[in-house]
């Protein structure tokens, strides 16, 4: 059975290219908005997230609060233009977010990043 993925990100084409080269190997749900995002967390179960740091409705340090506010407890990965050091990465980070993923990205590099989440979230 596939492991379920929720890929943020207000610019749909980038979306639907991260889902599109995800599906071989997981099921992958895209959501465009913080708003659409929980609404999907609470009707369906995800195994990790994938979300831009920031969106139009929501500010980038408080993006894994509002999605830890949702019971959600699974890995989050941070897609981001921003460094290690930007203070809304750092909020991030500290409120449990798991890792980092700098843009531009190339989508073999996201999806080493979850299957590394993942495995990791498996060992624990």
């Amino acid at each position: 059975m596939k492991q379920n993925i929720l890929v943020i990100d207000d610019e749909v084409d980038i979306a639907e290219l991260v889902a599109e080269h995800l599906e071989a190997h997981y099921s992958v749900i895209t959501a465009t908005s913080m708003k659409d995002a929980c609404e999907k967390i609470s009707k369906n179960k995800f195994d990790l997230i994938v979300t831009d740091l920031h969106l139009p409705d929501c500010r980038g340090e408080s993006s894994v609060s509002l999605l830890r506010q949702t019971q959600f407890a699974e890995p989050i990965l941070l897609v981001t233009g921003e460094d290690e050091y930007d203070p809304c990465v750092i909020k991030a980070l500290a409120d449990g977010a798991q890792g980092l993923i700098k843009k531009p990205f190339n989508l073999d590099s996201v999806e080493a990043s979850i299957f590394q989440t993942l495995q990791v979230k498996r060992a624990g």
